[in-house]
C-alpha cells in the first residue's frame, strides 16, 4: 500500500547457473520465458571454463568458456548480450577477481601474486566428517599493490573486450579479499569502459562494517539478507538502515548457494504460500530484485550442473510476473525503513520511504505481511499506524482492490 508514490525505476534481475544450461544453445532459448517473467537483467554465474565440476568461482581459464557448444568467452557473451539485448534483457555476469584455480595460466605465470591453502598446525586436527578447506585454488593477494595493479590489468584488458561485446553489467564476489581503494579502483576502470554499467556488490554474509567501506566506491546496488528474514524480527530494518547509505539495497526471496527454500521448510507447510510471501517480501523490502534460477517452480536440488532446474513442484510464473511489475515501481523508496510492529504480532507492518528521514517524506509504502502460512490474521491498524512518527495520507491498496486493512491471507503480504 501506498501514499502520495511516485513511480521510479528499478532493476529486476534473473540469476541463471551457467552450466545448469550445459550449452550457449539452451541458454539462448531460454531467454524468450526469462524476459516473459518480466525481468530486465539477466546475471549468470562466472561464465568461464573450470578445472572442476560446479567449481564456477574458481575457473581455470576466462578465456574459455563454460559451455560445451562454444569455447569462446568472448563469442558467449557476445552471442548471449545480442539475443538478450533484442529481448529487452541486459546481460550481466559475476565476476570474482581473486579466486583462480591453481592450473590457471596466470597463476602458473606469476606464482608470487597468489597464496595457495596448505594446512597447518593452526589449522587443528582433520575432521573426517566435513569437508576439508578447497585445494587447488589460487588466492590473488589483493591487498598487495603490485599483485593487485597485475590483476586489475588482466581483468581490465577482458572487460574493455566483454564489455564491447554487450556485456552491461557485473555483481562482484568477494568483496571481502581486498580493501576499499582496490575495489574503488576496479570499478573506475570498468566504468571508464562502459560508463553505464550495472554494478552490483554480493554483500550477504559480510561483516557490516565491511559493506559500509564500500560507500563511494562506486556500487550501484548492495543485496539485502531478506532471503533469512522471518518476517518478524527486526534486524532486517536494522540491516536496511545501516547499509541504505552505501547503496540501494535489492530484495531476494531465495539465494543462489544457500540451501533452497523449499528444502527449509516442513513437510506440512503450504509451499505456495511460503514461496509467495518470500517473493512479495523481498519486492517489498528491496530497490530492486534478484530471483534465482529455479525459483519460480519450486526447486529443492541445488544450482548444478546435474541437477534439473525447473523441475519442482510449483508454477510460479504468474506470480513472479506480477512481483516484477511491481518492483518496478518501488524503486524510489530507497529512504528511511521501519518496522512498526512488535516480534510477536502475526502481522508485521514495514514502512519505507522516499527520504532519508520518515519526517520529511513525501511518501510511503507500508507492507503488511501475515507471518502465518496456515491461517487468515486479522490486520488492527492500532497497533502500528503511531509508529510511524509521519502524517502520510490514507494508505491505499496498489492493486486498488478491497479495504487496506482487509483481514490477510496465508503468508500474504499486501
Amino acid at each position: 500500500m501506498t501514499a502520495d508514490a511516485a513511480e521510479a525505476p528499478a532493476p529486476r534481475v534473473y540469476y541463471a547457473y551457467a552450466p545448469a544450461w550445459g550449452d550457449l544453445s539452451r541458454a539462448l532459448a531460454d531467454l524468450d520465458r526469462i524476459s516473459g517473467l518480466g525481468f530486465d537483467s539477466l546475471l549468470i554465474s562466472p561464465p568461464f571454463a573450470s578445472g572442476l565440476e560446479d567449481a564456477v568461482f574458481r575457473p581455470v581459464d576466462h578465456d574459455r568458456s563454460v559451455f560445451a557448444d562454444e569455447p569462446s568467452t568472448d563469442a558467449v557473451l557476445s552471442r548471449l548480450a545480442a539475443a538478450a539485448g533484442d529481448l529487452g534483457l541486459r546481460l550481466l555476469i559475476d565476476l570474482d577477481l581473486q579466486r583462480f584455480d591453481a592450473q590457471h595460466p596466470l597463476a602458473q605465470s606469476h606464482p608470487d601474486a597468489f597464496a595457495l591453502h596448505r594446512r597447518s598446525a593452526e589449522d587443528g586436527a582433520v575432521d573426517p566428517r566435513r569437508p576439508g578447506p578447497p585445494q587447488g585454488v589460487a588466492l590473488a593477494r589483493l591487498s598487495d599493490p603490485a599483485s593487485a595493479g597485475m590483476i586489475l590489468d588482466f581483468f581490465s584488458a577482458r572487460t574493455e573486450r566483454w564489455f564491447g561485446h554487450g556485456l552491461a553489467g557485473l555483481r562482484l564476489v568477494g568483496l571481502d579479499s581486498a580493501p576499499p581503494d582496490f575495489w574503488r579502483d576496479a570499478i573506475t576502470r570498468f566504468r571508464a569502459q562502459r560508463p553505464d554499467i550495472l554494478i552490483i556488490a554480493d554483500t550477504p554474509g559480510l561483516p557490516r562494517p565491511a559493506v559500509q567501506a564500500l560507500a563511494g566506491c562506486g556500487v550501484d546496488h548492495i543485496i539485502s539478507s531478506s532471503a533469512w528474514w522471518n518476517g518478524r524480527d527486526r534486524w532486517l530494518a536494522e540491516e536496511h538502515e545501516a547499509l541504505r547509505t552505501v547503496a540501494p539495497l535489492l530484495g531476494q526471496p531465495e539465494a543462489p548457494y544457500a540451501p533452497r527454500l523449499a528444502a527449509r521448510l516442513r513437510g506440512e507447510t503450504d509451499l505456495r504460500a511460503a514461496y509467495g510471501r518470500a517473493l512479495m517480501v523481498a519486492t517489498a523490502v528491496g530497490a530492486g530484485l534478484i530471483v534465482p534460477m529455479g525459483f519460480e517452480h519450486g526447486d529443492r536440488a541445488p544450482l548444478s550442473r546435474r541437477t534439473p532446474v525447473g523441475h519442482g513442484p510449483l508454477d510460479l510464473t504468474d506470480e513472479v510476473r506480477a512481483a516484477n511489475m511491481l518492483a518496478a515501481e518501488l524503486g524510489a523508496f530507497d529512504g528511511e525503513m521501519r518496522l512498526l510492529s512488535g516480534a510477536a504480532s502475526e502481522v508485521s507492518a514495514l514502512l519505507r520511504v522516499t527520504a532519508p528521514d520518515v519526517r520529511h517524506a513525501e511518501a510511503g509504502l507500508l507492507a503488511l505481511i501475515n507471518t502465518r502460512l496456515d491461517a487468515e490474521s486479522e490486520v488492527r491498524p492500532s497497533d502500528f499506524i503511531g509508529g510511524a512518527d509521519a502524517a502520510f495520507a490514507p494508505f491505499q491498496r496498489l492493486d486498488g482492490k478491497g479495504e487496506p486493512y482487509a483481514p490477510l491471507g496465508p503468508g500474504e503480504v499486501r
